[in-house]
């Protein structure tokens, strides 16, 4: 059985108005306030060749070369990996205005061809960044 709501005095009615208003005011004050913006960019010393084809059939994260954002925080900053032609994946930091920081383990292994080199996947609001 369905109880139907029922309002006592005027007041209830004018606080369910004041706040559907409210409501209504919010959600379009959020919508209307964000702004979305895609931003393409390739770091410096990424690969533009298929020359790491053994990474393309066996699925590496970022496929045959090139650069590939992982995460972002709300300052703006992303952080990712790329890998160069030579088949060495290092990572990124890029600043909201551009500015691009190389990442790289000082014991990752960066021989040319063996895809091994540092993989940065998380970045939190404080910008610190974890990987593998």
């Amino acid at each position: 059985m369905i109880t139907p709501i029922r309002f006592v005095s005027w007041y209830s009615t004018l606080l369910l108005g004041l706040f559907t208003a409210l409501c209504l005011l919010g959600l379009s004050l959020t919508a209307s306030a964000q702004e979305y913006q895609i931003i393409a960019f390739d770091v410096p010393g990424a690969g533009t060749t298929s020359s790491a084809s053994a990474a393309c059939a066996n699925g590496f994260l970022t496929g045959c070369y090139g650069t590939t954002p992982m995460a972002n925080n709300n300052a703006g900053e992303i952080v990712g990996i790329y890998i160069t032609n030579e088949g060495v994946y290092y990572g990124f930091l890029r600043s909201p205005r551009g500015q691009v920081t190389k990442l790289s383990e000082p014991n990752a292994d960066t021989t040319p061809g063996d895809f091994n080199g540092t993989y940065p996947m998380s970045l939190n609001s404080s910008g610190a960044v974890t990987g593998l």
